[in-house]
């Protein structure tokens, strides 16, 4: 058996500093009970490439991944370009138990009793484990000068299809677990519980062009949502919630087991198939950061009471409790008086047990919705009646007979009126 901890999505910051770091222990000492054969970071460590090196959230990733370098060899690929910078890089010349490889571009790496390789160790010897390492590719890096932008696209699906099948390949000559590590859109992931990523935003790999690679477990970064895509192959999704959403999802990391096939420890290369692996997923301490978008109007305005009540139902108790709140009510100019915010917070952390509640109200003027109503009204005393109406207010008698009169008449005739008085 091979046991890897894999984990992806960091995304370190000062701003966040005790949140990324409460989890990041927590991993710590998860390995340190598990004690994994290897570590897998999928990318995205840190969350600014234009962080400082002196910075307390770097300072914290080396201590962090020099702890799992002390139980057990680490892989790191390098994420996406606007977060993973120079900082990373820094990982690999950490003096550990273990070696900490970071992968700026794609590569095959060989396990040998702790140690990693970027090479076989040579006839007769048998690696532990093989990993293909696949920072995320960018057009930059398989981009051909003389191609347009819609050819470069397809070059690269095309480039990706064969790097899978050389790794396949390539891994198929050992008798040893293969293990992908790699940080890019895989088609048909979901963002949340019921909505799929958008196609054409990223370079995406297909579920068919991974299968070329035949690795016997895929590790992924780049989507925030744990979640299975196909078998044995996950994303870790992010280790701390990272925004607010109004039905937060589980954050973590993997513990997957690379068992035997049939007592035999080896693929079997006339059938090619793969080893069973058992995966947990095990959640961090993080914090859970709740929102909750309330619309009011054109509704009936509520006390402040039935309000506060109101946000607790439709947000949901389960996902209230020990998350922080941020509400965002939309209403009329005129109508926010009504909104008792100390009400709101109050209510929520009392009955909801939120660890605290931020609500916003979204101002609409009602000039927005006199603009739409009143240009379509023919008369001026229509138009003076539907402005009253809106303003919950009412027109005299004498102001619409005035409208009517400067609306039917010349303005000859309304001055000769004015002098006769």
């Amino acid at each position: 058996m091979l046991k890897v901890l894999h984990l992806a999505d960091i995304h370190a910051r000062d701003k966040d500093y005790g949140e990324v770091k409460k989890c990041l222990l927590a991993i710590v000492e998860t390995a340190k009970e598990e004690k994994p054969d290897i570590i897998v970071h999928a990318g995205d460590t840190i969350d600014s490439q234009n962080i400082k090196l002196d910075s307390r959230s770097t300072k914290m990733i080396f201590d962090i991944f020099n702890q799992l370098a002390d139980i057990a060899p680490v892989a790191v690929v390098i994420g996406t370009p606007s977060h993973d910078g120079h900082a990373v890089e820094v990982l690999k010349y950490m003096k550990a138990k273990y070696p900490i490889w970071v992968s700026e571009v794609p590569e095959m790496l060989y396990v040998y009793e702790g140690n990693i390789h970027n090479f076989p160790a040579g006839v007769g010897k048998n690696p532990d484990a093989v990993i293909s390492m696949i920072p995320t590719p960018t057009k930059k890096f398989f981009k051909n000068d003389d191609a347009g932008i819609e050819q470069t696209d397809k070059e690269i699906g095309n480039a990706m299809s064969a790097l899978f099948a050389g790794f396949g390949s390539q891994a198929s000559k050992h008798e040893c677990p293969h293990i992908m590590n790699a940080h890019f859109q895989v088609g048909g992931a979901y963002v949340s519980d019921s909505q799929q990523l958008k196609t054409g935003i990223d370079i995406e790999v297909s579920k068919d062009q991974l299968a070329m690679a035949n690795a016997d477990l895929l590790c992924f970064g780049h989507i925030h949502l744990a979640q299975e895509i196909m078998p044995n192959a996950f994303y870790s999704g992010e280790i701390r919630c990272m925004e607010y959403r109004k039905k937060p999802h589980k954050t973590g990391f993997y513990i997957h087991e690379i068992r035997k096939i049939d007592g035999l420890d080896m693929k079997s290369k006339e059938t090619s198939v793969l080893r069973p692996v058992e995966s947990r997923f095990i959640e961090t301490p993080s914090r859970k950061l709740v929102k909750a978008e309330i619309d009011l109007i054109g509704k009936s305005p509520l006390s402040h009471t039935c309000l506060a009540s109101y946000i607790l139902d439709e947000i949901g108790i389960d996902h209230i409790k020990d998350a922080s709140v941020k509400i965002e009510i939309k209403v009329y100019q005129n109508d926010v008086e009504k909104i008792d915010k100390k009400q709101i917070e109050e209510t929520l952390i009392e009955d909801g047990s939120a660890a605290d509640v931020d609500v916003h109200p979204i101002i609409i003027p009602r000039v927005n919705v006199r603009s739409e109503k009143i240009l379509h009204l023919e008369t001026l005393p229509d138009k003076l009646k539907e402005m009253a109406r809106l303003n919950e207010d009412t027109v005299p008698d004498a102001i619409l007979s005035k409208a009517h009169i400067l609306e039917t008449q010349t303005h000859e005739d309304i001055i000769k009126q004015i002098k006769e008085l």
